[in-house]
């Protein structure tokens, strides 16, 4: 197995930090010795070895913040990324956007957020625009951020939720590749338009690998919000930041997941971006040490356990 450069490197570098160690630590005699050598290696580490070491640390937030905000992946995430140090002032920790009086929330929050963000987080995007349209995709790339959902869990939740006197067929044909379409096409809002090309599809991966600050799970939604707490520098977990809001009726499935036998065997054209957010979520847990175990004292903070 080859092994990077960048990790051999930091390896010649520790018995350096390790001799220093002791001479130079500025923690309290309590402190566990360990602590001491990581704080001297850090001292003597390169510039690229200290940033691998920094993944840890929260990261640096460029704002204005993007929200790709597809239909029915979790209308609460802005309530996490309103917790963001800096992106809106004006905004009190314990705020939640459900707490407007209004039958359209999210509408209403587009103008707390233009008063109380404002350049911290892009008001227009809280609704459902392409990224191509708001801000488009060069101005916006790097600070988009998203909730994604298993395809045709969510498919079938939007349909439920907003389409159930419409034809299903007609609503598959119309409205899969959902996100595919808000991630390349132009002039494109929500879910509606023709079925998307394998070039679409293409691009879209690419587009999220490259342009998304925090790429989140649905399914894994607490594990999502531990994660996202942690890499931007979030100082507790609020038990507003793990509500389900915006729920399908209870009498249209009686579980977590719809039975997608209704679907008879159709498969949506973003699961190739759904395995491609899996796996940038699964990279970044490990990334910033982030598990069900290292979640506990988050979730017992929020109320969760």
């Amino acid at each position: 197995m080859a092994i990077e450069p960048r990790a051999l490197w930091a390896c010649c570098l520790f018995p350096l930090a390790l001799a220093g160690a002791a001479a130079e630590c500025s923690l309290p005699e309590a402190a566990h010795q360990g602590s001491c050598i990581l704080q001297t290696v850090a001292r003597v580490m390169t510039p690229h070895a200290q940033q691998v070491q920094a993944l840890t640390q929260a990261r640096v937030v460029n704002f204005p913040i993007e929200w790709m905000h597809v239909p029915k992946c979790g209308s609460s995430f802005v309530n996490s990324i309103v917790q963001i140090p800096g992106a809106c002032t004006g905004i009190p920790p314990d705020y939640t956007y459900e707490d407007i009086n209004s039958s359209s929330p999210l509408t209403q929050f587009q103008e707390v957020a233009r008063q109380q963000c404002k350049d911290g987080i892009d008001a227009d995007r809280v609704m459902h625009p392409g990224v191509e349209d708001i801000p488009g995709w060069e101005e916006g790339k790097g600070r988009f951020m998203t909730m994604l959902r298993q395809p045709e869990q969510r498919m079938l939740s939007d349909y439920h939720f907003f389409l159930p006197q419409k034809s299903l067929q007609d609503t598959l044909r119309n409205r899969g590749g959902c996100v595919v379409k808000m991630l390349v096409r132009k002039s494109q809002n929500s879910c509606a338009g023709d079925p998307v090309s394998d070039d679409e599809i293409a691009e879209a991966k690419e587009r999220l690998k490259t342009g998304f600050a925090f790429v989140g799970i649905t399914e894994q939604w607490d594990l999502s919000i531990c994660l996202f707490n942690k890499m931007f520098g979030i100082d507790r977990c609020y038990a507003h930041q793990f509500a389900n809001t915006r729920q399908t009726p209870t009498f249209i499935k009686s579980s977590a997941e719809y039975d997608i036998s209704e679907l008879q065997g159709w498969r949506d054209d973003d699961n190739e971006i759904y395995d491609e957010a899996t796996r940038l979520f699964e990279a970044r847990l490990l990334e910033y040490n982030v598990s069900n175990v290292s979640c506990q004292s988050c979730w017992q903070e929020a109320g969760l356990l």
